[in-house]
């Protein structure tokens, strides 16, 4: 129980820190540039790619978890079990 609300805490903590930087590039997105050197621009840089890697990575997990449950209602639903017939099963006698 303690590990989950951890879990959950974690991830709350996450999905705040994502908001926030995504706040923060749009408020700084129209800034006075000072050059090349520029530390906003290398900041909003950082987050955009950190934004854009972390779309993939949630669509993959995402992804993972709905062929999962694909999975677990093809073997749910797929209708009885047929048994393998083999010759001893079906008693057939083969010295004739």
């Amino acid at each position: 129980m303690k590990r989950r609300v951890i879990a959950v805490l974690v991830c709350v903590c996450f999905v705040v820190a994502l908001l926030f930087s995504a706040v923060s590039v749009s408020e700084n997105i129209h800034h006075a540039c000072s050059g090349d050197a520029c530390q906003i621009c290398l900041y909003i840089s950082h987050i955009a790619h950190t934004l854009k890697q972390l779309r993939v990575v949630a669509f993959t997990a995402v992804s993972i978890i709905l062929c999962g449950i694909a999975a677990l209602f093809v073997i749910a639903f797929r209708g009885p079990q047929q048994a393998h017939h083999g010759l001893i099963s079906l008693k057939v006698q083969l010295n004739r």
